[in-house]
């Protein structure tokens, strides 16, 4: 019997290192088609970030912070131009965490001019008629009430934002944040905002 035991142990050995290499290369599979796909994410965010200097017209309602998964706050905001008298008006949604670190408290002040590297997606651009208003629950049957919930930033009350441009999306993270410089400027006139619906169709903020 003992005989037949020694016999068998150089098998076993060997079948023990089969199945630690076995399972070694498991792991390493595991470990390898999970972090390929975040560090191409990673990468090709990096490539497609730009630098952006904008100053915050307001920010759309949006839902309450959750622990669970990424935040989205969608503001409008104004790209400086060239052209002094004019400027591009863009959605800017800010992805976060709820353990995040908050925007600056000055954030919401069209004074200020916000630095940030930001990724341009095309498949988040919005109408601004959507940002700006809500749908709230009506009667049945009814078309839902539509609800002007948009909230300006300090200094960019009495503008206008024509309710059906497209206003094209660049998303930011609390990482992208680079500062704030306070750069005092009049509103010019091709920002206005929909709130009473005029003559003309262009509405009026308060």
């Amino acid at each position: 019997m003992p005989t037949a035991i020694s016999a068998a142990l150089p098998a076993l050995h060997r079948r023990s290192r089969q199945y630690w290499v076995s399972g070694a290369v498991i792991v390493l599979l595991l470990f390898v088609t999970h972090t390929q796909p975040v560090h191409a994410e990673k990468l090709r965010d990096s490539v497609k970030k730009q630098s952006v200097s904008v100053r915050l017209v307001g920010r759309a309602s949006s839902l309450p912070v959750t622990t669970f998964g990424a935040n989205y706050q969608s503001f409008v905001a104004a790209f400086e131009t060239q052209n002094k008298d004019g400027v591009s008006l863009v959605k800017l949604v800010y992805r976060f965490l709820s353990y995040d670190r908050g925007l600056p408290t000055v954030f919401m002040d069209y004074n200020y001019v916000h630095r940030f590297r930001a990724v341009r997606q095309p498949e988040c651009d919005e109408i601004a008629g959507t940002v700006l208003y809500s749908r709230h629950a009506s009667a049945v049957g009814e078309m839902p009430d539509r609800e002007f919930t948009f909230e300006y930033a300090k200094g960019a009350t009495g503008t206008t934002i024509p309710s059906t441009i497209v206003l094209p999306c660049y998303v930011v993270t609390p990482a992208d944040y680079q500062g704030s410089t306070r750069v005092p400027r009049t509103i010019p006139s091709p920002i206005v905002a929909e709130k009473e619906q005029g003559p003309t169709g262009a509405a009026k903020a308060p």
